[in-house]
């Protein structure tokens, strides 16, 4: 099992009370290992989407909102043209990720799955 530690989100804390969240994003990070700058993000009751735009490469994570408690997890990045990145999935305690796909100047739709809740979320982002 990998455990994944994070480098600190209120997004997190702000989902605890359940319910759904949108925010607008663009803020430059370095979290979950992704860099650039923050171009999408979504949450629910139990994961919250970040998609990053590092240059010329798109990276995503999937964060829990219950940390430190394990599920099945798991988070990729569809490009516009149908290219995919690699699958991160696995019993996580904080996050799956990060994924990354070469931008190519296109869009991309990064999904995440999660086993509390059957939980499918996505967010597009170009």
């Amino acid at each position: 099992m990998k455990l994944k530690k994070i480098a600190g989100s209120a997004a997190a804390v702000s989902l605890l009370a359940g319910g759904l969240t949108v925010a607008s994003a663009g803020t430059a990070s370095a979290a979950f290992g992704c860099g650039g700058v923050e171009k999408a993000f979504y949450g629910t009751q139990y994961l919250v989407l970040h998609l990053y735009d590092e240059g010329g490469t798109w990276c995503a994570v999937a964060e829990h909102t219950q940390q430190g408690t394990y599920f099945w997890t798991s988070v990729q990045i569809l490009r516009s043209d149908g290219a995919v990145s690699p699958q991160d999935e696995g019993n996580f305690a904080y996050y799956a990720g990060p994924v990354r796909i070469a931008k190519n100047g296109l869009c991309a739709t990064t999904y995440a799955w999660s086993a509390p809740g059957g939980t499918k979320i996505g967010q597009t982002a170009c």
